[in-house]
């Protein structure tokens, strides 16, 4: 990143640091501490540049040339809270990153807690995080525990919404930016479905900057849903950690179209023999949108399964990025893992890059991972023409067959319902481009 918007940015953080101090919302003894540590842990590391191998395929100057400020406030209204509920049930809802929705009412087996007061000691090593977590652990306003109690069998899927709305002091000329920090916790025999969805309706560029964490215990199940739903001002981040303990399965499957930068990246830690991981992902580009996508799957104990599927669609000069890391540790023996990255493009101005890695210590392992990058088959395009379809219309046929396999994928077909549903709403945004473009000699 140049060095003026480096340091443009650093210094908006900086004064929005003083100004969040000064309103005296820093009280407790350890909360002080560690959102120091982190502040300085910032200020020192700055952001990420292509040096960084991580980011190298991910150019933060291109998306961030705006001074960032924090965003701390954000209310709607109970029938707006209520609108934005697609299945019915709607147990917690974010707005800009607060937490609004009345926990009282909540379905038995759940319990939801505050951790703004105090830090886990993961949280404390502020040294080893990444910038956009320290950037969390130093501003965050609201850090929410969800936990499903051990035994409990939730049928519905559960509900979290991440509202993004405009704010009163985000100026022009500015790019806001909301923290949220989620912890789930499935103990043992539990098992839960989760819809997550991401909803930005700024009319300013407004930053979302998430992160998760996830602890599945012994023989608990959790399958998770996230959705985002971009402007093409906004920009979404999202991290998570999760860990996972003996005979355990854990899923996640994220779906985003829309946004102008998009940046996903998960770590999944085997730590019990015989779990069961599954991390996919689907990615809608168009104009020069970016989406950017890692995952590390690591199998630390003897025995675990894993499958990763990430499929992309991209058009005018938009570009993806996937790293997919499968590590196996050398007690690890007897697993099975799996990565594969597809991606389609539809416009000689989009780019895919795509790095699959293997780090294998083990020796009886059954691990494999593989990745495509092609255009549309034109026989099949000609078909699809021949019987009395427009050439735009032929497309989005192919491409949503393309990608409609992520969400098979799903278990609980209420997930997959959402997803396809998702999957609909956004391709029918994405015909309007695909129209645009259907004069061209190639697709």
């Amino acid at each position: 990143m140049k060095l003026q918007n480096t340091q443009k940015i650093l210094d908006s953080l900086k004064q929005s640091f003083e100004d969040l101090k000064a309103e005296g919302g820093f009280t407790e003894a350890q909360t002080v501490d560690v959102r120091e540590r982190a502040f300085k842990a910032l200020m020192a590391e700055g952001l990420p540049s292509t040096r960084n191998e991580f980011w190298k395929y991910t150019e933060l100057n291109k998306h961030m040339k705006q001074p960032l400020k924090v965003v701390s406030s954000g209310k709607i209204s109970d029938k707006e809270l209520e609108a934005t509920s697609s299945l019915g049930v709607n147990e917690l809802c974010f707005v800009n990153g607060i937490l609004q929705y009345d926990t009282t009412q909540l379905t038995e087996g759940l319990a939801v807690k505050s951790l703004s007061t105090g830090f886990s000691e993961q949280e404390v090593a502020v040294e080893s995080q990444s910038a956009f977590t320290l950037i969390n652990l130093a501003y965050q306003r609201d850090r929410v525990q969800l936990t499903i109690s051990k035994g409990t069998r939730i049928e519905k899927p559960l509900e979290i919404e991440h509202v993004y709305t405009q704010v009163s002091d985000l100026v022009e000329g500015t790019q806001g930016i909301c923290n949220t920090w989620l912890e789930i916790v499935v103990e043992e025999g539990a098992e839960v479905q989760l819809v997550e969805s991401f909803k930005q309706s700024s009319e300013l560029p407004l930053l979302s900057n998430n992160y998760l964490s996830v602890k599945v215990a012994k023989n608990a199940r959790c399958e998770h849903l996230r959705l985002v739903y971009g402007a093409e001002n906004c920009q979404h981040f999202g991290r998570g950690f999760i860990s996972q303990d003996r005979d355990s399965f854990y899923s996640v499957t994220t779906m985003n179209a829309a946004s102008g930068l998009t940046r996903q990246a998960y770590i999944i830690e085997q730590q019990g023999e015989n779990a069961e991981s599954v991390c996919n992902g689907l990615y809608l580009c168009d104009g020069s949108q970016h989406s950017d996508h890692r995952v590390v799957m690591r199998h630390l104990k003897p025995h675990g399964r894993s499958r990763q599927l990430y499929k992309g669609v991209l058009k005018g000069k938009s570009r993806s990025v996937f790293n997919g890391k499968i590590y196996i540790e050398k007690d690890a023996q007897q697993i099975d893992s799996n990565q594969l990255n597809n991606n389609l493009i539809l416009s000689q101005g989009a780019e895919a890059d795509s790095k699959p890695e293997l780090e294998v210590y083990a020796d009886d392992v059954k691990a494999n991972h593989g990745s495509a990058i092609g255009r549309l088959d034109e026989d099949q395009l000609f078909y699809l023409m021949s019987r009395c379809l427009s050439k735009a219309e032929a497309v989005q046929y192919l491409a949503r067959g393309f990608v409609r396999d992520v969400s098979l994928h799903l278990q609980s077909r209420a997930l997959r319902a959402e997803a396809e549903k998702w999957i609909l709403t956004q391709f029918s945004e994405f015909q309007k481009s695909i129209e645009e473009e259907a004069g061209v000699k190639s697709v």
